[in-house]
């Protein structure tokens, strides 16, 4: 049996090289030290929900996660997209 040299997804194929070449940031996430918000939606199916909770975890400064449970990727449902800008204006009003 062949192995196949990509991913499929919805969007786009991925290569083979692509995806071996992906970075870890945990290390250069580590040496964030200004306030930090990460939104994540819950339905992501391009990045999986614990990547940005170890980069939460490591993060230096003040720091806050966010996950829609309604949300894809791309925040594309209107009630997904209203939970973005809440939550980012709440934090911005908070912290800036």
């Amino acid at each position: 049996m062949q192995k196949k040299k990509y991913l499929d997804t919805p969007e786009c194929r991925l290569g083979i090289q692509y995806l071996n070449e992906a970075k870890d940031y945990t290390l250069v996430v580590s040496n964030i030290k200004i306030p930090t918000l990460i939104l994540h939606g819950e339905k992501d199916e391009d990045v999986p929900l614990r990547f940005s909770r170890r980069l939460f975890k490591v993060l230096a400064g003040e720091k806050k996660i966010a996950i829609a449970k309604e949300a894809d990727h791309n925040f594309e449902s209107h009630q997904a997209l209203n939970k973005l800008i809440n939550h980012s204006l709440r934090w911005f009003k908070k912290t800036l």
